[in-house]
């Protein structure tokens, strides 16, 4: 149910005792009543995706056969998620209403543990059953950020999303936490003006501006075009021989390894809101992600208000480096 919350003047989800999400919008309109009137509106379809479906058996995935679908912009979106913590269960729930990165046109999701059952897809994503996909682990320290040193972790990961082949059919590969409130749709369109630039990848986030290692791309969304990824997989050893990685962040490593590549990287900060950033206003009709939401409620509470608001008619892209080379 949908009901208006008092305290935060908007209107907000009821949910059942067992946790489930009713997954409506939410759409406040002037009413006599002192308070809006909730209006729940059940949302549209869901996105058919072709899903990475495994058996503890094999970790061979489904692919993606086209390189364009008929939304355009194609996305191949990827999560890692602990089987422990806050992770599963909100990672659940999205694959059950079909949102976030199961709304992408292929998707994968991977753990350091053995590969263990997400839950079963709905049917508009094929009905079947969707496991992890495992990648090996490594110690992770202290960043010199104070954030987490998991560069060693995500290389690894990295050289299992190579594996996968998913990332061959499509435009660009998001890496998604799984606390990012992700909109593919607007994503779709925030990239469509980056679709012919070749390899690239999104810096999301000028936190510092005037600090040399600003603007960089914040791990919450890492976004890299087919061709950016390709570079990297296949010199990402002249990366981890010449940067001194091993006091880094895995989003500062990839930005700095794609930098050293000669991968250009485009300054767009209307793609991430983040509250490790600049902030995130899931109601402002621009952004195509918010960060971070760790539980059921505030993860759909933000996506609710994301989904109501008036989208921007149009988004102002990036200005194109002169290094860019465009796809054929």
């Amino acid at each position: 149910a949908v009901v208006f919350d008092e305290m935060r003047r908007r209107c907000s989800w009821l949910y059942s005792k067992d946790g489930e999400t009713q997954l409506w919008r939410a759409m406040c309109r002037e009413a006599p009543q002192p308070a809006p009137a909730c209006v729940p509106v059940a949302t549209a379809a869901p996105t058919t995706a072709a899903p990475a479906t495994t058996t503890p058996a094999t970790t061979t995935s489904a692919t993606t056969t086209t390189a364009r679908s008929s939304k355009g912009v194609t996305l191949f979106c990827y999560s890692v998620v602990r089987a422990e913590g806050y992770e599963l269960p909100l990672v659940q729930e999205l694959l059950k209403q079909s949102v976030g990165i199961f709304a992408c046109d292929s998707f994968a999701v991977f753990s350091q543990s053995e590969p263990f059952m997400i839950g079963t897809a709905p049917a508009g994503l094929g009905g079947g059953d969707v496991w992890t996909k495992h990648f090996v682990g490594a110690p992770v320290g202290v960043s010199k950020d104070g954030t987490a040193g998991n560069t060693k972790l995500f290389m690894n990961l990295w050289s299992a999303v190579a594996a996968t082949d998913l990332w061959r059919g499509a435009d660009f590969a998001l890496k998604v936490d799984p606390d990012a409130v992700l909109l593919p749709d607007r994503l779709r369109r925030h990239l469509a003006s980056y679709a012919s630039w070749g390899p690239t990848f999104v810096k999301n986030c000028n936190k510092v501006p005037g600090n040399p290692d600003f603007p960089m791309m914040f791990g919450a969304l890492e976004v890299l075009s087919q061709e950016a990824l390709q570079v990297y997989f296949e010199r990402q050893s002249e990366c981890e021989s010449k940067l001194p990685w091993q006091a880094w962040g895995e989003d500062f490593f990839m930005g700095k390894c794609l930098d050293m590549l000669g991968v250009p990287g485009l300054a767009d900060f209307t793609i991430l809101g983040d509250n490790r950033c600049t902030g995130a206003v899931c109601g402002d009709g621009v952004m195509a992600a918010y960060h971070p939401f760790k539980d059921i409620a505030s993860w759909y509470d933000c996506w609710g208000q994301a989904n109501v608001a008036h989208e921007a008619a149009t988004y102002t892209p990036a200005p194109r480096p002169p290094s860019v080379v465009l796809r054929q």
